[in-house]
């Protein structure tokens, strides 16, 4: 049942330090998680081109071998594997099924997805990191506090992103990741049939 307000002193009272006290916490929030951004930053900052560069490669390289059909070489070969040693990898296999027949095409899609918008990102963060609005020949970003930065990058990221995209592309990643639980939980006949079906 719902209690019409009479007067506007009937609302419940708001502690006039709630902003600062979550600001406070956001603070320290971000002081916990730093170096654990900045050793991911890193190890991206350092794997990412390295992986550029091997898939423009692999793309460069890939119409030298495409007549002899790669595409069906390879489950070619994980089929004869399995022709000797499957019995040994019976959940792996069923989980790799499952994954291939739910969600395969969507995780492709969404690491598409996560790379376009990561590179945006990556853009309007070196403009960002340019920016001298009050002309006195230093970044902004280098006089503010940990906290305005990192409120300021948050919503740079925000502004950058297509948020409905990523929302997507993270649940398309939810829902591989399920399929993946739910065969493990499987007993065997349920994994053999799951199997049988990618065959």
């Amino acid at each position: 049942m719902v209690t019409k307000l009479q007067n506007i002193n009937d609302l419940p009272e708001v502690d006039a330090n709630a902003g600062a006290k979550v600001g406070e916490a956001l603070e320290k929030a971000a002081k916990i998680i730093k170096p654990v951004v900045e050793v991911a930053k890193k190890i991206v900052n350092n794997v990412g081109p390295v992986l550029e560069k091997g898939v423009q490669w692999c793309e460069e390289k890939y119409p030298i071998i495409e007549p002899y059909n790669p595409t069906e070489l390879l489950p070619a070969i994980i089929g004869l594997v399995l022709v000797f040693y499957g019995g040994h990898f019976m959940l792996t296999v069923s989980a790799v099924e499952a994954f291939r027949m739910i969600g395969y095409q969507d995780v492709k899609e969404a690491l598409i997805v996560f790379h376009k918008n990561w590179k945006a990102i990556q853009v309007a963060n070196q403009k960002d990191n340019t920016i001298d609005a009050d002309g006195d020949g230093i970044a902004d970003v280098e006089q503010i506090t940990a906290k305005e930065k990192t409120s300021r990058k948050m919503l740079l990221v925000l502004r950058t992103i297509d948020p409905a995209e990523v929302q997507k592309a993270y649940h398309a990643c939810l829902m591989s990741w399920g399929a993946i639980i739910v065969t493990l939980k499987m007993n065997f006949a349920e994994r053999s049939l799951a199997i049988y079906n990618g065959i």
